[in-house]
């Protein structure tokens, strides 16, 4: 099934794309936009549009709304463009996409830029400042309060609706420990200070419920 986001949602940050887009050296702005949006819309949950629009909601809130280079914000926009549950490449998918899409008019050492920033989601680790920040801001989920996170983790499981719930809430439970065993989960002082506390009470309260 295929259900666009709102259009209102859509326009609110229509002009933060293509301010972006046309900054790291892209044409036909509008239209890459509009294909981006195809890519939230079917078959998606958990990762949908609204999941871009509250990465963006979190960093205008704790960084300000200039504190993203366009690079970072463009990586925001595409790091979910493919995801596809079962799949273990669906970053590498998405930095594809976004060459695809931007490497004809872009400078090679932006888009290469833009393509790091993205596959730094798969893992959540990074050297590379830029990088860290966007780990942070994809990771604030986790430390959003019960309910939401509770939420949350209801529409992964639906979207994800391959897998048995035992199947994939012990996934997910191999998946979020490593996390608890960092020293931190956020890299950034300003991610940390806002939800690293809740972050941790979030991950142990759910690895105990499935042990």
């Amino acid at each position: 099934m295929c259900e666009r986001p709102a259009p209102g949602e859509c326009d609110d940050f229509r002009a933060r794309f293509i301010r972006a887009w046309t900054d790291c050296g892209g044409r036909n702005a509008a239209e890459s936009y509009r294909r981006l949006l195809e890519c939230y819309a079917c078959g998606r949950v958990y990762h949908r549009f609204d999941h871009i629009a509250a990465i963006f909601t979190v960093a205008d809130e704790i960084l300000g709304s200039d504190a993203l280079s366009p690079e970072q914000t463009i990586a925001i926009f595409y790091h979910d463009a493919v995801c596809s549950p079962g799949n273990h490449d669906n970053e590498a998918q998405s930095a594809e996409l976004l060459r695809r899409e931007l490497g004809a008019d872009a400078p090679p050492e932006i888009v290469d830029h833009i393509a790091t920033l993205i596959l730094a989601t798969e893992h959540h680790r990074a050297d590379d400042a830029d990088a860290q920040l966007i780990i942070d801001l994809d990771l604030s989920f986790l430390g959003l309060d019960k309910e939401a996170f509770r939420m949350n983790v209801e529409k992964l499981v639906s979207e994800f609706s391959h897998l048995s719930r035992h199947d994939f809430l012990e996934g997910q439970k191999q998946y979020l420990q490593p996390f608890l065993d960092r020293r931190h989960i956020y890299y950034t002082t300003a991610f940390r200070t806002r939800f690293e506390d809740q972050a941790r009470d979030n991950l142990k309260h759910f690895i105990e419920q499935q042990s």
